[in-house]
């Protein structure tokens, strides 16, 4: 078989079919040629006789009984896939390709079908849910009735918690649309490009858990809670401020440890860090907060880091700007 320049190997399997079905097809294949006002030569009449399944997959992984009995049960298989595809929108998520979000909702998304047809079968009898019976209506209505009573189920056992918000839009986002930039200055869009190509200031952040605390809060008392909880540092701004830094990966366990000691946090979040800052003037760190804004304000815009360190004195200065 020939796709564009390709030739991909293919097997075909010639499969007889039954006595009873051989003799229904031949009368329809003298029948459509009688129509067109000839005859049936023997040749079609035999070729009618028997079914032509074509398949890329090799014989030796594909026997012929086995492709005869796919083919038989072809609508159904094409039935389950539909379900997949609309009643559990098993292909909505985007996802980097053979990323581990990708294959967690592909196996929980198999799961929850297997759950579905499982009750199915239970509910409808086998005679509707069986491969190899007669073809007949779907019940689809009910599919999803069952389908609606699982999640119903799940979210009363396990519901949505706002502190995995942030972790929720992100997963559901994990692969950026592909659509150009078209609100920013030609400029500005050839410096991220070229830092998109490049990865140029990747290597300046590392991802944290960031948990912080206001000025006058105890200092020995976080210093000890958060120690013990497996923070990695502990560091006092010279506000007065704390901020506690975390492995991403252990970053809900010191919170919650944190929390369990008293210390409810003033903010906390999994972020990109940059160690090394860069001190900006007035001047600069206007432009830098005004591109920030506009970056921020881009539907293809995730998240938007900077190493920029900006005076209290400053902000206040554009604060009242």
């Amino acid at each position: 078989m020939c796709h564009d320049n390709k030739r991909i190997a293919c097997t075909v399997h010639a499969v007889p079919l039954p006595a009873e079905k051989a003799a229904q097809a031949r009368r329809k294949a003298k029948l459509r040629a009688q129509n067109k006002g000839r005859t049936a030569r023997e040749k079609t009449l035999y070729l009618s006789e028997w079914v032509l399944i074509l398949t890329s997959v090799p014989v030796e992984l594909l026997s012929t009984e086995t492709a005869a009995a796919l083919y038989r049960v072809r609508w159904q298989v094409e039935l389950v896939i539909k379900r997949l595809k609309s009643l559990l929108a098993i292909n909505q998520l985007r996802a980097r390709k053979d990323s581990q979000l990708a294959e967690l909702y592909l196996q929980g998304k198999l799961l929850y079908a297997a759950v579905t047809e499982k009750i199915a079968q239970r509910c409808f009898t086998k005679a509707l849910t069986k491969m190899d019976g007669p073809r007949a209506l779907t019940p689809w209505r009910l599919y999803k009735t069952i389908a609606e009573d699982i999640k119903s189920g799940l979210n009363a056992c396990f519901p949505k918690q706002e502190r995995f918000q942030r972790d929720y839009l992100k997963s559901v986002s994990e692969r950026p649309r592909k659509r150009s930039l078209q609100s920013l200055p030609e400029p500005i869009l050839g410096v991220i490009q070229q830092c998109r190509e490049l990865s140029s200031v990747a290597y300046m952040f590392r991802k944290v858990g960031i948990i912080s605390y206001p000025a006058g809060v105890n200092e020995d008392a976080v210093m000890e809670a958060a120690l013990e909880a497996g923070a990695e540092d502990v560091i006092t701004n010279d506000d007065g401020s704390i901020d506690v830094f975390t492995d991403p990966q252990e970053y809900l366990n010191v919170k919650e440890a944190m929390v369990a000691a008293g210390l409810e946090p003033e903010n906390s979040e999994v972020t990109m860090h940059a160690d090394n800052k860069t001190d900006l003037d007035e001047a600069t760190a206007e432009k830098m907060i005004r591109l920030i804004e506009r970056l921020e304000d881009l539907d293809d815009v995730q998240e938007v880091y900077s190493n920029a360190d900006i005076s209290d004195d400053i902000m206040e200065k554009m604060a009242a700007s």
